[in-house]
């Protein structure tokens, strides 16, 4: 922000310099006090926007941060879990590359302590079918490629499980997943959603999902370090709608 702003006041001082300078060409007298002013303008915002590429925006939040608010969301809904849970298996399906990383690291023990206990939690990783079309340069993300096949093959094992979480966001054919259809049904929960999930919520197809609280001050770098109050500062526990 710092730099466009630097940019239009220097863009503006170097105008005026080139305007006072014609004026001086064509004769008219132009006082040098004017000709300084525009020159310790432009020197100030010429400082600003090398100090705006030099230092980080305040707005940045460290990867340690990000990979601590993306691990709350599943401290919040194991915790939701747990006041009805009846010690029944509870099913994680998550994209493959985000078991290989830290957060995702992060995300599964942060549902085991927000559940109270780790048994009955079975993490499985998920590739969509779609991404073996695609080399790892130009692969398009996993919420472009997976399907509802892909989970109906992953949870074909897990029909009796209590509980699913789906740390991605449902496939565009979400319509075609057999859990829908299964009796008993087994509570939903969709880690960073939206709104598009509100008909189903109201359905109770779901019991419930995660995002981003509209309110949120998004400019703070101040992340709390437990898992309830990070969530809190920037997201929401949606578990019905009106």
């Amino acid at each position: 922000m710092f730099s466009i702003i630097s940019s239009l006041i220097g863009s503006a001082a170097i105008g005026a310099i080139w305007l006072l300078k014609k004026q001086q060409q064509s004769g008219k007298k132009v006082r040098r006090s004017a000709m300084v002013a525009a020159g310790v303008v432009f020197l100030i915002a010429a400082s600003v926007f090398i100090a705006g590429l030099i230092m980080p925006e305040r707005s940045k939040i460290s990867n340690e941060d990000r990979d601590l608010l993306f691990a709350a969301h599943g401290y919040v809904v194991g915790k939701q879990i747990s006041g009805e849970y009846k010690n029944g298996s509870v099913v994680m399906l998550v994209p493959e590359p985000e078991l290989e990383a830290t957060r995702g690291k992060w995300l599964v023990e942060a549902v085991k302590s927000g559940l109270g206990h780790d048994a009955g939690v079975t993490v499985l990783p998920v590739t969509p079918a779609l991404s073996y079309k695609y080399t790892v340069e130009d692969c398009p993300p996993f919420t472009d490629l997976v399907r509802a096949e892909d989970y109906n093959k992953m949870l074909e094992q897990y029909q009796k499980a209590e509980c699913v979480i789906f740390v991605a966001q449902l496939p565009k054919d979400a319509g075609k997943m057999k859990l829908w259809r299964a009796s008993p049904r087994p509570k939903v929960f969709v880690l960073n959603g939206n709104k598009k999930l509100d008909p189903i919520l109201k359905n109770r197809l779901i019991s419930g999902y995660t995002a981003l609280n509209d309110k949120a001050d998004l400019d703070s770098t101040r992340i709390p370090r437990n898992y309830e109050a990070a969530f809190k500062s920037r997201f929401v526990m949606v578990t019905s709608v009106d």
